[in-house]
């Protein structure tokens, strides 16, 4: 980012990290740790500091697919609106929600 000029906007866009619930059943396979991975306010506060200008959240794990589990991650969503938020200390941070739209009539 610092490379770059102010008027060049930096974006980024992130996954809801893996559950205890994937790692229990298995799913994070090779990438099986023993530090788990960031959380997703974590990731938020990182992606802050490199200086991204705007964070777009999929509601699902990458784990997780619209048909089998059905709508996304809201409250998970909120919870990284909410970190955003208050670690860039901009009570407008913008953060895109992505995830749960399949027709027209779903926006």
């Amino acid at each position: 980012r610092s490379e770059l000029p102010p008027e060049i906007g930096v974006t980024a866009k992130i996954r809801l990290p893996p559950t205890q619930a994937d790692a229990a059943a298995g799913k994070l396979g090779n990438e099986a740790r023993t530090i788990p991975p960031p959380n997703a306010e974590e990731r938020i506060h990182r992606l802050i500091d490199s200086g991204v200008d705007l964070i777009t959240v999929h509601g699902r794990t990458r784990f997780e697919n619209k048909v089998a589990v059905g709508a996304a991650n809201w409250d998970a969503i909120r919870r990284c609106v909410e970190a955003a938020r208050l670690y860039s200390g901009d009570k407008n941070f913008p953060i895109f929600a992505n995830g749960g739209i399949e027709s027209y009539n779903d926006v």
